[in-house]
């Protein structure tokens, strides 16, 4: 996902907006599903907007794997119209200003619905939210997405997973394991950790667009110096399997123990799925199940820009989530 950085770093270059300063609240004690402990808990969040008086106009916001909340916060707009809407981009669990392996000693193993039980003690424990217009994310986003649709089916009006998946299939299991395995081998026979993210980054790279795409705008003389640009975005490998592992065992079938059949009379609030049809680093067809067996508003992505669709087909996006919240 390190390339989806690098494609938000060069549109966000051509754009000018406001700072939005990175506030960090404590939700105190934290127990994750697994029963693991995170002391003095700690969430990063980026607001965008007003606050309206009753409170109703709050999006909630949620980034990819290695996303933060400070490149989120100045996308939005290129994804919906934010005009009246007050915007809350959150650091997930693992990542940016909220508690991770890299801040927070003895850091537990966590999970999808961790990720989302922390932003929602947050919303409800000091922001004093307990409701929202519409929760929004994109790639692991996406998943927390879904899991938010099975976990507080009352607490929004509208849920919009772009890139996501309800159930992590067998390719998306193979793929993360895969990633995550190299950096526990470099771990645990004391390997250059840089070079194991290096060839996380390999990996990524294969995955976030389609081969049509690497192999017809690409010269096969560019490949290394694409690569040395690549590798001068770092991420802290710990932050990172930790991510990983939450993706790992995404299944809201399994956390709300409906079937697909059934899930539709448990699931409260609209919903409008976005997908990438060739998506090579979170398969599209669980997603496009789920949506076709619900009968939920469906958006298939084509082309070839694969996983990272979304950071060019702005324009697409962002005429039908604006319609889908009107």
């Amino acid at each position: 996902m390190k390339r989806i950085l690098f494609v938000l770093t060069l549109f966000l270059s051509n754009l000018t907006f406001g700072q939005n300063n990175v506030h960090i609240a404590s939700i105190g004690t934290f127990k994750t599903k697994s029963g693991g402990i995170i002391k003095n808990c700690k969430i990063g969040y980026r607001t965008s907007g007003k606050l309206n008086n009753d409170k109703s106009n709050v999006i909630l916001w949620l980034p990819w794997l290695t996303g933060k909340s400070n490149f989120l916060i100045n996308f939005i707009p290129s994804l919906m119209d934010t005009t009246g809407l007050y915007i809350i981009a959150v650091d997930p669990l693992s990542n940016g200003e909220s508690s991770s392996p890299s801040n927070t000693p003895d850091f537990p193993s966590i999970s999808i619905f961790d990720m989302v039980k922390a932003d929602h003690d947050l919303l409800i424990n000091n922001l004093k939210i307990t409701h929202v217009k519409a929760v929004i994310g994109f790639s692991m986003g996406g998943m927390e997405t879904f899991e938010w649709m099975v976990s507080y089916p009352d607490f929004m009006d509208n849920v919009i997973p772009i890139g996501g998946t309800p159930k992590q299939s067998f390719y998306d299991i193979l793929l993360c394991q895969t990633e995550a395995n190299i950096i526990l081998q470099a771990k645990k026979e004391k390997q250059d950790i840089r070079i194991a993210m290096q060839r996380v980054t390999d990996i990524n790279i294969l995955h976030d667009f389609t081969p049509q795409y690497l192999a017809t705008t690409k010269s096969p003389d560019s490949v290394n110096v694409f690569l040395a640009k690549e590798y001068k975005t770092e991420y802290n490998a710990d932050n990172y399997f930790s991510q990983l592992q939450a993706m790992i065992s995404q299944d809201i079938y399994k956390s709300s123990g409906r079937t697909i059949a059934d899930i539709k009379n448990f699931i409260k609030c609209k919903v409008f799925v976005i997908v990438t049809t060739q998506d090579f680093f979170v398969n599209p067809l669980n997603t496009i199940e789920f949506a076709k067996a619900n009968n939920y508003r469906l958006v298939e992505l084509d082309g070839d820009f694969g996983h990272v669709s979304p950071f060019f087909k702005t324009a697409e996006i962002k005429q039908a989530i604006t319609q889908f919240l009107k």
